[in-house]
């Protein structure tokens, strides 16, 4: 979309403290915003609700004739004459899922319909989308993050350290709970006794975990338990615990290719959980199935 943070409803947005004006009232006077772009607060969730309502607005009216998921309200469908058109929708970039798309199709009078109200670009088959890349081996979809791994290889590894990590070990080290739990033992922030963190450590830890639960939410559901253990020591990581960070972007490394592969075979859902029965908030964990792949998985302490 090119229209991205443009909004065709006016909006009134007040002024800066620092620059008031008042009116023949004696109150402060508001601008009338008739098209709010990027830098304004509220202009990507204007942009949403135009966007959103034209969605479901019956074709009749002008919009695309289509319902929206209520678990999931950016994602659109519509059926039509033995058709079905799935759209997810992230800012202005849409993805589009359908069977056919000559002229008269659900697809063809929906692309015809965006174009008409909105000024959008087709940019043909979906090759990468939010630093997930999407591949095709026959009938088969694979999501891999090869390209976002390098980078935050690159990023932050530092120099040397990469090949102290071995290809076949586990994305944690043998010593893994042991420091979590030795974090996890330290004075917090409101006891008499906190010592405050080293800041360079922190500012490390924080970026290069933050970066690897994208991954392991996105299309790794094999660093799901390091990387929601090591969110547990956010505010308060240790050396040994910065090891292990880089512990799991080393293995991200060596196995950068493997990703999710969805088969278009006929399959039924299947799940299971499990958890470590620990004597105080336990550590579960549970993945679901479909389409020969994972599609649902994590690793979260109980409450």
């Amino acid at each position: 979309m090119q229209s991205c943070g443009l909004s065709a409803n006016f909006n009134f947005h007040q002024n800066s403290p620092y620059y008031q004006q008042l009116g023949a009232d004696g109150k402060p006077r508001v601008f009338l915003v008739q098209k709010p772009v990027y830098g304004l607060r509220q202009a990507g969730r204007r942009f949403q609700c135009d966007f959103f309502a034209w969605f479901v607005l019956p074709i009749a009216d002008g919009g695309a004739g289509m319902s929206q998921c209520h678990h999931e309200p950016c994602i659109f469908v519509r059926r039509a004459g033995g058709e079905t058109l799935y759209l997810g929708v992230y800012c202005d970039d849409i993805v589009a899922v359908y069977g056919r798309s000559y002229k008269g199709s659900v697809y063809s009078d929906f692309r015809d319909h965006l174009h008409t109200k909105w000024k959008a670009e087709d940019e043909g088959e979906l090759n990468d989308i939010l630093n997930v890349r999407v591949s095709r081996i026959g009938s088969d979809v694979i999501l891999d993050q090869a390209a976002y791994i390098d980078a935050m290889v690159e990023r932050f590894m530092p120099a040397g350290k990469l090949g102290s990590f071995k290809k076949y070990a586990p994305p944690f080290s043998p010593y893994f709970v042991r420091n979590i739990d030795a974090a996890l033992a330290l004075p917090p922030a409101s006891s008499p006794g906190y010592i405050p963190p080293d800041v360079v450590i922190l500012a490390a830890y924080q970026s290069i975990v933050g970066a690897l639960l994208y991954c392991s939410t996105v299309t790794r559901p094999d660093i799901s338990y390091s990387v929601s253990m090591l969110c547990r020591c956010m505010s308060r990581p240790t050396p040994a615990l910065l090891e292990e960070a880089y512990h799991v972007l080393g293995y991200l490394h060596h196995h950068r290719e493997v990703g999710l592969r969805y088969s278009a075979a006929p399959s039924e859902p299947w799940g299971h959980t499990d958890s470590n029965w620990a004597t105080r908030r336990s550590t579960s964990g549970h993945t679901f199935h479909w389409q020969g792949c994972t599609i649902d998985w994590g690793s979260s302490q109980q409450t």
